[in-house]
């Protein structure tokens, strides 16, 4: 086998290889899905050293088109320095040999089509279909696989987000872009119809069912790099080095530079809250900071919410309990991307309402808090299997026990929404919590949330987040 692309390297792909995160897993299946535009896995390698090592090597064969002869031999130094033995594989040289290839252009695949899919997406507004194109010359072809050949779909058509290549262990298929003039080249006056092709049912090795797009194989029912934006990664890196080097890079991409958002305030407020909220901004992880800004999201510390939404005023917040409007929230981000973090909020309704400032664990919690909403929008944690599962038992458990009191109870009843507000809100009080902050006040999310908050802790920590 052999990896054959086209104009290798490019930025794109490099980057979306280069900044992945080395984690140590004992089965290839431990992540999956957006996990992997992460995390740079090889099943059974637990070592940082080795991981970091075979890593590297994968990426030299992308940045400077090595050959795959050249990774077995950087493979098997790795594998002998850092004593890795008994591997899948490890006991023939036919075993060596395949797995070898396995690693370096599964690696390698992936990583070119996630570069080719950041440039597909940051010029749909040119070119606003894709084809997709079944790779001549399969010994073993995949028959729905053939079937797609030469479809044309909208490239926003939801059937690339399971389909966009490749779609299986080996799998070659390949993906293009087309303008109105190749649609009209080819004579067609729009996109084919998109296929139905039902689903299957796979059983995994812990006898869980996952329902998968037929002609997908598992684990591979996801578009690479779609929870990364990797245009923007590449044009932040140019940002930061040499004018001629940063503009040989921006070159290979061709697109302007992305604005980075900034924290600001708003008339009214004090001086020393936007200092904390920018201190607190400044304290998180840059992988945090960069997804927050890749997204355009823009930090405002203001005097109060309904300042700068007065259409609130009055409103009562999703979860929130009857009397209770968006001026007694910590914290809110808008439709047009604005994180409020508000210097004072009500406390007490009706006739016992008053205004008082947030406290710094509140205004730390409150950041923390939304930021970490921006955080699942790209990531999509409170959708994934395991984190729901260990949400629900958590609320079981909690709905068995009485509140001690009045804030308590809202406060579960808060964690306790339906799905998908439970799971979303769960794991923003956890990431607040773990910050140091808070916004509920009634409640330790990471005491009544305990299960759910070691899956938020292992996610984090794997993402540097």
């Amino acid at each position: 086998m052999s990896v054959r692309y086209g104009s290798l390297p490019f930025a794109e792909a490099i980057e979306f290889l280069k900044q992945k995160i080395d984690l140590a897993t004992d089965h290839w299946d431990d992540i999956r899905g957006e996990e992997n535009d992460h995390s740079f896995i090889v099943a059974g390698a637990a070592k940082a050293d080795l991981l970091a090592d075979l890593h590297g090597a994968v990426l030299k064969g992308l940045a400077q088109g090595t050959t795959i002869a050249e990774f077995i031999r950087d493979f098997e130094a790795a594998v002998a320095t850092h004593g890795w033995t008994g591997w899948t594989g490890s006991d023939t040289a036919q075993g060596r040999a395949w797995r070898t290839a396995t690693i370096y252009e599964t690696n390698l695949r992936t990583s070119y089509q996630a570069g080719r899919r950041a440039q597909h997406v940051a010029g749909a507004a040119q070119r606003p279909y894709l084809q997709y194109h079944h790779a001549d010359g399969s010994i073993h072809p995949r028959p729905l696989h053939v079937s797609w050949n030469g479809k044309i779909l909208a490239a926003d058509d939801p059937w690339w987000d399971s389909h966009y290549t490749p779609n299986g262990w080996g799998c070659r298929c390949y993906v293009t872009s087309l303008a109105d003039r190749d649609m009209k080249r080819l004579g067609k006056t729009g996109p084919d119809p998109t296929p139905d092709d039902g689903t299957y049912v796979h059983k995994d090795r812990q006898g869980r069912e996952h329902v998968l797009p037929a002609g997908i194989d598992y684990g591979w029912d996801h578009a690479p790099g779609a929870t990364r934006n990797l245009v923007k990664e590449v044009q932040a890196k140019a940002a930061g080095l040499p004018g001629e080097i940063g503009r040989d890079l921006l070159r290979d991409i061709d697109l302007p530079a992305a604005p980075r958002s900034k924290v600001g305030m708003t008339a009214g407020t004090a001086i020393p809250h936007a200092q904390l909220v920018r201190d607190a901004y400044q304290a998180m992880t840059q992988r945090r900071r960069t997804v927050v800004e890749d997204a355009g999201i823009r930090i405002v510390a203001a005097r109060r919410i309904t300042d700068e939404m007065p259409q609130w005023q009055g409103v009562t917040p999703r979860g929130y309990p009857p009397g209770m409007t968006w001026d007694h929230a910590s914290g809110t981000t808008t439709r047009d991307g604005r994180i409020i973090i508000p210097q004072e909020t009500l406390v007490g309704t009706g006739a016992d309402a008053r205004w008082k400032p947030l406290s710094e664990e509140l205004t730390r919690g409150a950041l923390s808090h939304e930021i970490a909403h921006v955080l699942d929008r790209v990531l999509g944690v409170s959708q994934q299997q395991r984190f729901r599962a260990a949400w629900a038992a958590d609320i079981a458990r909690a709905a068995q026990q009485v509140p001690a009191d009045l804030e308590a109870a809202r406060d579960l009843a808060y964690f306790s929404q339906a799905i998908p507000a439970g799971p979303i809100e769960s794991w923003a009080e956890i990431v607040a919590r773990l910050d140091g902050g808070r916004t509920a006040q009634g409640l330790d999310a990471l005491q009544v949330l305990a299960r759910t908050a070691a899956i938020a802790r292992t996610i984090i920590a794997n993402l540097h987040l």
